[in-house]
C-alpha cells in the first residue's frame, strides 16, 4: 500500500488510462524505445537507492500490520523525501561527472546526456517540492528550486555587473543599471549579497539606502527561515511583518529615489496590482515561469499547494503572447500535481526524460499516494500505472549486457501484479540460462531463482541445461550431479523437503524402495515429485550407458576399493552434489543410480584383480531385482559375471546362483533376445549347472558363516 494515502480522482484515473490504454503488453504503442541502455554506473546506484527504499517501506508496512495502528505520515514524509533526495543526489552526480569530464561542451552526444539530466534533476526536484514535501511552505522552496535550476548562471552575473555598477558616480540616478542587478539579485533572495552590495558602494552614505541596509540586516532571507524549519503560519507572519516595514521604508523614501526599486521587491504588491500587472514579478519576470515563482514567493506567499494551480492560470492569462513547449507542460504538470498528464508527458519523450528517471519518479508518486494501485478500464482490470513503468524500464536494461538484466529483476521483483510477475520470470528464465556454461554462476542463479520464488519452476529448468551441457562437454559425474540437484537439491517448500525426509528414511531402511523409484507399485509414492524425479535420472542414466558405459562407469568408480559394497549411501552418493552447493539433503531414490554406482564398484574392484567373491554376489543381487535395463543387465552377465563363473571355489553360493538362473530364465527381455541363439543360451547353462554343482558341494558355511532361515525370496533388497 501507498505510504501516504491520497484519493485518486476520476480525472487523474482517466488520464492515467490513457498513458497505459487498456493493454497490459509492453509492446504495443504504449512502449517506450531505447536506441540504447541506460548508463551503467548510474543505472547501479540509482538501484541502490530503489531497493533501499523498498526495504525500508516494506519494514514500516510490516510494523504497521503486527501493531495495528496507522501510518506515521511525519516518518513516512521523512523517508520519501530521503528517498527523493537520494535520487537527485545521484543524478546530480552523474551530470558533474559529465563536466569534469570536458566533454560535454565539445561532444555532442556528451552535450546532449548533459542537457538530459539536467532536465530530470529539475523535474524529479519540482516534484519532491509539490508532491512529496507537505510540511515546508512551497515559496521559499520553489524560489530555490528555480535559482538552483534557472538562475545559477545569472546570479553570478547579476552580481558582477552590479560590482562593477557600484562606484558608478550616478548610482543614485534611478536609471543606474545597480539597481535593476540588485532588484534581480533580491527576487532570487540573495539578501546577504544585495547588503554587501550596498555596503560598499557609493551609496552608502546616502540616508535612505542606510536604513535599507538597516532593514536588510534585521529580516531573514526566505532560505534561512526554510533552515530554520518554519512553520507555514510562521513563515506567512515573518512575510507579513516584512512587507508592512518595507511598505514604510518605501513611503517615507522621496518617490524618485531608486532603493524604492529595491523596497518594492520586500513589500510586495496588493491583489488589485497583481490583476493588473503592476506587480514586481509582473514587471521583471522574463519568462512565464519566472513570473510564477517571483509572483508566489513576494507577492502571494501565503498560497497553498492546492492554490498553485489558481496562480499558474492567472500567470498564462497575463502571458498570452509567450510561446511553451514539452518541456514547460511537464512543468505545469509537475507544479499543479496532474500526475496523469505528468506521467503521459514523461512517457511521451524519451529522448529528454529516459525510462531510468520515469521509472523512479513513478516509484516515489506511487508511495506518495499519487498513484493508483490499481484500476479499470471499461471494467477490464489493466497493469497498474507503477507495474507498467517497472515492466518498461526491465524492457529497456534487457537492451544492455548481462548485468543489465539483473538490475531488472531487481525492479521487477518489487511489483505485485501477475503480468510483473510473468514479465520477471520470462527475464529470469534468460538471466540464469547463460549461467549454465559455469558452476559457480548457476549456483548464483538458483540462490536467486529462491529469493525470487521462482526456484521450484525455473530452477530445475537451469539444472536440466547444466546436464545437457556438462553432457555434450564429456563431463560424465558433473552431468550426473547436476541431474541429481535438479531433483532432490530444489525443494519448493517445506512440504516438499518433509516428503524427501521420508523418502530418504523408506531408502535407508529397505533398498527396495530404489528399485520401486522407477516403477509405480501403487502405494503412492511414485507420484511425489521427487519420485518422478528420480525417474527422470534413471532416463539420463540409461541414456549416458547407452552412450559409453564404460565412460559412466569410470565417472562413477569410487575413490578407494576397501569401501564395502553393503554400506549405503556410499561414499560417492553421500557426496553427489555439485562442487558449488552445499550437499545433497537425500540420495536420490533412483533404482538406475544405486546400480550404476554399486556396479561402477564390482567393475572397478574386477579390473584390480580383487577376488569375486567380494563383489559377485551383489551384482547378481541387483541384477534379479531389475535395477538393471534389460542391455545392461545382459552386458554385465556376460562381461562381469561369466568369465567368473568357472572359478574353484565358486564366488557364489547355492542360492545366489539360483537367483542367477531364475533372472536368466524369467527375465523376458534376456530370454527373447537369445531365442535364436541356443547354443550361446546353452553354454551360459552349461556354466550355471557347474557354478551351482560347486557351490552345493562347497555348502553354505564360508568364511565361518551360518545357514539363514530366511526364504530364497527375502534376499537382501526384498
Amino acid at each position: 500500500d501507498n505510504l501516504l494515502v491520497s484519493s485518486s480522482h476520476q480525472r487523474g484515473v482517466n488520464a492515467v488510462a490513457g498513458v497505459l490504454g487498456s493493454s497490459s503488453r509492453l509492446g504495443g504503442d504504449g512502449a517506450r524505445h531505447l536506441k540504447k541502455a541506460p548508463p551503467a554506473a548510474l543505472c547501479k546506484r540509482l538501484l541502490a537507492r530503489f531497493s533501499s527504499f523498498q526495504v525500508k517501506a516494506k519494514a514500516m508496512q510490516d510494523e504497521v500490520e503486527a501493531r495495528q495502528v496507522p501510518v506515521d505520515a511525519a516518518h513516512a514524509e521523512g523517508m520519501l523525501l530521503e528517498y527523493a533526495d537520494g535520487l537527485c543526489l545521484e543524478l546530480r552526480l552523474a551530470r558533474d561527472e559529465l563536466r569534469r569530464s570536458g566533454r560535454w561542451d565539445m561532444n555532442p552526444a556528451a552535450r546532449a546526456d548533459h542537457d538530459t539530466l539536467c532536465f530530470c534533476l529539475g523535474v524529479l526536484d519540482l516534484v519532491r517540492e509539490t508532491a512529496i514535501s507537505y510540511s515546508a511552505p512551497t515559496a521559499t522552496r520553489l524560489l530555490q528550486w528555480y535559482s538552483t535550476h534557472y538562475l545559477e548562471e545569472d546570479i553570478a552575473e547579476w552580481w558582477q555587473q552590479a560590482q562593477q555598477a557600484a562606484m558608478d558616480a550616478d548610482i543614485l540616478d534611478k536609471d543606474s543599471a545597480f539597481w535593476d542587478m540588485l532588484c534581480r539579485l533580491a527576487l532570487a533572495d540573495c539578501r546577504t549579497e544585495v547588503l554587501d552590495l550596498l555596503q560598499h558602494s557609493k551609496a552608502s552614505s546616502d540616508e535612505q539606502v542606510a536604513m535599507a541596509c538597516d532593514f536588510l540586516r534585521k529580516v531573514p532571507s526566505m532560505r534561512e527561515m526554510d533552515e530554520g524549519r518554519a512553520t507555514f503560519v510562521e513563515f506567512c507572519q515573518s512575510c507579513r511583518e516584512i512587507q508592512e516595514v518595507a511598505r514604510r521604508l518605501m513611503n517615507e523614501a522621496p518617490k524618485d529615489h531608486p532603493v524604492r526599486q529595491l523596497l518594492r521587491v520586500y513589500a510586495g504588491s496588493s491583489q488589485a496590482a497583481f490583476e493588473a500587472n503592476e506587480d514586481v514579478a509582473a514587471l521583471m519576470g522574463r519568462t512565464w515561469i519566472e513570473d510564477f515563482i517571483f509572483s508566489h514567493a513576494w507577492v502571494l506567499p501565503d498560497l497553498g499547494r492546492m492554490e498553485l494551480g489558481d496562480l499558474l492560470q492567472a500567470i498564462a492569462r497575463r502571458r498570452t503572447e509567450e510561446t511553451i513547449d514539452d518541456v514547460d507542460r511537464v512543468l505545469f504538470a509537475a507544479l499543479t500535481v496532474d500526475v496523469p498528464e505528468l506521467l503521459r508527458l514523461l512517457t511521451s519523450m524519451p529522448d529528454r526524460f529516459p525510462g531510468f528517471f520515469v521509472v523512479h519518479i513513478v516509484d516515489m508518486l506511487y508511495y506518495a499516494g499519487r498513484v493508483p494501485t490499481s484500476f479499470e478500464v471499461s471494467r477490464v482490470q489493466v497493469v497498474p500505472p507503477r507495474d507498467w513503468h517497472l515492466m518498461a524500464y526491465a524492457q529497456e536494461l534487457c537492451r544492455g549486457p548481462r548485468q543489465f538484466w539483473r538490475y531488472a529483476i531487481d525492479y521487477l521483483r518489487a511489483a505485485g501484479s501477475p503480468a510483473a510477475a510473468h514479465h520477471l520470470s520470462i527475464i529470469a528464465d534468460h538471466y540464469c540460462a547463460a549461467a549454465a556454461l559455469d558452476d559457480p554462476a548457476l549456483g548464483e542463479a538458483l540462490v536467486l531463482l529462491k529469493e525470487l520464488g521462482l526456484v521450484s519452476s525455473l530452477g530445475r529448468q537451469q539444472c536440466w541445461r547444466r546436464v545437457q551441457q556438462l553432457r555434450a562437454c564429456g563431463d560424465v559425474l558433473g552431468c550426473i550431479r547436476w541431474a541429481c540437484w535438479a531433483e532432490v537439491g530444489i525443494t519448493a517448500d517445506s512440504a516438499s523437503a518433509e516428503n524427501a525426509k521420508v523418502m530418504a528414511s523408506r531408502a535407508t531402511a529397505s533398498q527396495q524402495v530404489l528399485r520401486r523409484a522407477d516403477h509405480d507399485d501403487g502405494s503412492g509414492l511414485a507420484c511425489a515429485p521427487s519420485v518422478a524425479g528420480a525417474a527422470r535420472i534413471s532416463e539420463l542414466l540409461d541414456a549416458l550407458a547407452e552412450e559409453d558405459l564404460l565412460a559412466l562407469l569410470t565417472a562413477l568408480a569410487p575413490a578407494e576399493l576397501d569401501e564395502p559394497l553393503d554400506r549405503f549411501p556410499s561414499s560417492l552418493l553421500a557426496d553427489l552434489a555439485p562442487q558449488s552447493m552445499p550437499p545433497l539433503p537425500v540420495v536420490p531414490p533412483s533404482g538406475r543410480l544405486y546400480f550404476f554406482t554399486q556396479y561402477a564398484r564390482c567393475h572397478a574392484l574386477r579390473k584390480a584383480g580383487k577376488p569375486a567373491l567380494s563383489w559377485a554376489p551383489n551384482l547378481v543381487r541387483m541384477l534379479a531385482q531389475g535395477l538393471a535395463s534389460p542391455g545392461i543387465a545382459r552386458l554385465a552377465l556376460k562381461e562381469d559375471l561369466c568369465p567368473v563363473l568357472e572359478q574353484d571355489p565358486p564366488p557364489l553360493q547355492a542360492d545366489d546362483v539360483l537367483l542367477l538362473m531364475r533372472f536368466v530364465h524369467s527375465t523376458g527381455g534376456y530370454s527373447e533376445c537369445h531365442r535364436g541363439r541356443k547354443q550361446e543360451l546353452d553354454e551360459l547353462n552349461h556354466l550355471l549347472g557347474s557354478c551351482l554343482s560347486r557351490a552345493i558341494l562347497k555348502g553354505p558355511d564360508r568364511l565361518g558363516a551360518v545357514v539363514a532361515a530366511v526364504p530364497l525370496s527375502s534376499g537382501i533388497l526384498a
